[in-house]
């Protein structure tokens, strides 16, 4: 009776509190399907509006659209903004990721986030379609893919799966709008790349960016562990193409964990062949 009423308590309220759901593979799957379900959508839309632009003039349209975008871009209010609710998110994703748990507050907070996110997202989708499919779907492919992504996995942190919310989402994309919040900071200080210590502070502050995005998107795929659909066609114990992949890379990259080494002979040989191609 306790689990039941605790369940229909986390039911009524807009998130799970602290009475969440593992994040576990179930959800993980619901937020991949809307992700892709959202960029397929966009991405259609994105032949669309070409051939709408193709048969009417759309010229001073797209004018407004890219100078309001710019505009937006070099607005130092906007770009802080953008910049300050990217790191909030990200923070509040790693706390999520220790205590398993997410308050309401929390969850506004993030939904502002993406609100800031979705200004800019429809003016680039916008933009870069009226130009042509093939800045629509350089766009779809870099910025907007990560969009689709992460606005709909907040959304779905209200959703119950088997009577329960999970704390899960995939907000550690955020991060990837800290970097492009990072890179904006400099084009609205017209700061001149060009000289050195600017392009070094420019360069260090990518560089955490992404480090803590490449984190964080590691730690999440560790702790969903390996679905089982994958582990009954590979055996994790056995060298296998995505194995034999890794192994090559981190060879290559000189890491060397020393988890996977090669035991026969051609095996070895193979293994030097790759180094001193590599």
């Amino acid at each position: 009776g306790g689990s039941t009423d605790e369940a229909r308590r986390g039911s009524m309220s807009l998130v799970c509190g602290t009475d969440c759901a593992p994040f576990t593979w179930d959800y993980a799957r619901l937020h991949i399907m809307a992700g892709i379900g959202v960029w397929c959508f966009l991405y259609a839309g994105t032949f669309g509006c070409f051939f709408y632009s193709f048969s009417t003039n759309m010229e001073d349209t797209q004018t407004k659209v890219t100078v309001l975008r710019r505009k937006l871009q070099y607005n130092l209010l906007f770009v802080a903004l953008h910049m300050s609710l990217a790191i909030v998110q990200g923070a509040l994703y790693c706390m999520r990721t220790v205590n398993h748990s997410i308050g309401t507050m929390g969850f506004g907070l993030e939904l502002a986030a993406c609100a800031v996110y979705l200004v800019e997202f429809a003016l680039g989708w916008l933009d870069t379609n009226l130009a042509g499919v093939g800045r629509g779907t350089v766009f779809m492919c870099t910025w907007g893919l990560v969009d689709c992504f992460l606005m709909p996995s907040v959304l779905l942190m209200t959703l119950d799966v088997d009577g329960y919310k999970s704390w899960g989402s995939l907000s550690f994309f955020s991060f990837v709008h800290l970097f492009q919040s990072w890179q904006w900071l400099f084009y609205s200080l017209r700061i001149n790349l060009q000289i050195l210590k600017w392009r070094i502070v420019s360069l260090l502050g990518s560089a955490f960016t992404l480090v803590a995005f490449a984190s964080l998107a590691m730690m999440t795929l560790e702790n969903l562990q390996d679905p089982e659909a994958l582990l009954s066609r590979l055996d994790t114990s056995e060298w296998n193409v995505v194995a034999s992949l890794y192994f090559v890379i981190t060879t290559l990259a000189t890491v060397g964990y020393g988890d996977l080494a090669p035991e026969t002979l051609l095996g070895r040989f193979g293994a030097a062949v790759a180094v001193v191609g590599g």
